[in-house]
């Protein structure tokens, strides 16, 4: 018996890490990105339609209703086809939110959808990774809303995140 004390302690030991290190609940997230374009190409396709590329940075800013908060500054790259005159179309892009120091936290999100028009998107986000109080994993919606001057843009995302302890 006394050699089996042992291997069952360390089996609890275990089981108590493994059970310490998964996934918070998830936790509602807002947050909002403004931000300009910093470089924009575009080709017209045969079919009337046009295929274009983004570079987007600006400021996130938002809230969960844990402890942490989206609030940084952000860079994207951004894909689509739309129609050349009405903006109607698809987009799809790669994310990178890089939290305010003394944090460096940072968090990679994908996002996809469509666009009524050269101002109005909506559409889903994934967040594929990341680290610090940003480690984890999430999915929600964003919708464009009011830009706030010539050349600039603002879109506001909401949905789940699981941080993971550290």
């Amino acid at each position: 018996m006394k050699k089996a004390i042992l291997p069952i302690f360390v089996l609890a030991m275990l089981l108590a890490l493994v059970g310490s290190a998964s996934a918070s609940p998830p936790e509602r997230v807002e947050f909002s990105i403004t931000g300009e374009t910093t470089i924009l190409g575009w080709e017209p396709l045969p079919s009337g339609l046009i295929k274009f590329y983004i570079m987007a940075t600006g400021v996130a800013y938002g809230h969960s209703t844990g402890v942490f908060a989206f609030e940084g500054d952000f860079v994207f790259e951004e894909w689509g086809i739309g129609g050349e005159v009405s903006g109607q179309g698809i987009n799809h892009g790669i994310m990178t939110i890089t939290a305010t120091p003394p944090s460096d936290s940072k968090v990679i999100i994908r996002f996809g959808g469509r666009g009524y028009d050269p101002q109005n998107v909506e559409g889903n986000f994934t967040v594929l990774g990341g680290t610090g109080d940003y480690a984890g994993h999430g999915q929600g919606t964003y919708t464009s809303i009011p830009p706030t001057g010539l050349g600039l843009f603002a879109v506001e995302f909401t949905g789940q995140f699981h941080t993971h302890p550290q």
